[in-house]
């Protein structure tokens, strides 16, 4: 059977509501037999949102439910053309998608101001969904954003429901497998795949227990480095990184050529500079930990991760769903089909054995914003 026709299948019998028309045309954008095309029938509008701005991404059907999408740590936000398509997606099936810009997370640094600017955009959704006499507005967070969408869903206003698609629950080994690749699952570490490119990130956020001189003239170095090779995946292979970080290098005074490399993971000591740094700032950066808010949750939450995620390894998840207190705890779905990065297409193979999951998945995406969960 046709993927399209598996899909088909699952709608069978379902009553004929707006959450099913919303399946029907998600099914379709979110599979990977969409190819990456973009929808062409959605429109995009600036909005200011609290001290932040945002995006009101609108197709042309008329939308029966409200989503509120908050991006991960990136420097481009809801511009990102992944994060961009995907909103289009929403929109294109029936919903009205808030995306706002997370100021602290287009400067690539994790700051409390991030937990303003999303509070800011729950409000400016629930407040569109009100007028449109929408249902509560659903959260679809997406990465670092999973912290942010946590504290939402613990608030005395939550959403309706909380999709977090690779998230974390715990913040320092998450910082850690980003450098080291090692992962901190129970009972027991192990070795996975990590993204070379994140480095410079992590160590930007531990700038501020890092013995160097010059840290803003570092900064913007490692900053540079994200801009200039995030979303590249053929960077990822061999030793291709390299001479993008050296050409940057040279651009540094002589003694800030080392630390630069060696937060790039280029140079020898990182893994130690990494460990003194996280013990430095365990204290101030506890606050990103998701462990509590998530056993605070008062909204129905789903939870999905990629397996082969390169950013924030799939365990982080399932810790996830054991925070989750029975009431909210909706679903964990673990898949070989989306990736941190989307940087791998899946086979025909990996397509069959996933599809059920997927039509879950997709189901909860649909069902979240209407109040179906």
């Amino acid at each position: 059977m046709s993927a399209n026709g598996l899909f088909e299948r699952a709608v069978e019998g379902m009553r004929p509501q707006a959450w099913q028309q919303s399946f029907a045309r998600l099914a379709y954008w979110l599979g990977p037999w969409s190819a990456a095309r973009t929808p062409k029938d959605v429109r995009r509008t600036e909005v200011e949102i609290g001290a932040t701005r945002g995006l009101i991404f609108e197709g042309s059907r008329e939308p029966t439910a409200t989503y509120l999408v908050l991006p991960g740590l990136h420097y481009a936000g809801p511009d990102d053309p992944r994060l961009d398509r995907f909103c289009r997606a929403l929109a294109s099936s029936g919903f009205h998608v808030v995306a706002p810009f997370i100021r602290s997370f287009s400067s690539l640094v994790l700051e409390p101001s991030g937990f303003d600017d999303a509070r800011a955009a729950l409000s400016y959704a629930q407040a569109q969904a009100a007028q449109r006499g929408h249902p509560a507005p659903a959260i679809f967070s997406i990465s670092f954003g999973s912290r942010l969408a946590l504290e939402l869903a613990a608030s005395e206003q939550p959403p309706g429901a909380l999709l977090l698609f690779g998230g974390y629950a715990e913040f320092i080994p998450t910082v850690r497998f980003a450098v080291t690749g090692r992962t901190e699952p129970s009972p027991a570490p192990f070795e996975a795949h990590r993204d070379p490119l994140n480095p410079p990130v992590v160590f930007l956020n531990l700038l501020p227990e890092l013995d160097v001189s010059d840290k803003p003239l570092l900064a913007n170095a490692w900053i540079e480095m994200a801009k200039a090779t995030w979303g590249q995946s053929e960077l990822k292979q061999d030793d291709r990184l390299r001479p993008h970080a050296e050409r940057i290098a040279q651009t540094l005074p002589e003694q800030l050529r080392e630390p630069f490399l060696r937060g790039c993971c280029l140079s020898d000591g990182a893994n130690g500079w990494l460990e003194s740094g996280l013990e430095r700032a365990r204290e101030r950066l506890m606050y990103l930990d998701g462990r509590d808010a998530a056993r605070r949750a008062r909204c129905k939450v789903v939870v999905v991760h990629g397996r082969d995620d390169d950013v924030i390894p799939f365990t982080e998840s399932e810790k996830l769903a054991q925070c989750l207190a029975a009431d909210a705890f909706q679903a964990l779905h673990l898949t070989g089909l989306y990736g941190h990065t989307a940087t791998t297409s899946p086979s025909l193979a990996q397509l069959a054995s996933e599809a059920a999951t997927l039509a879950r998945m997709i189901t909860h995406v649909a069902k979240a914003p209407h109040g179906k969960l």
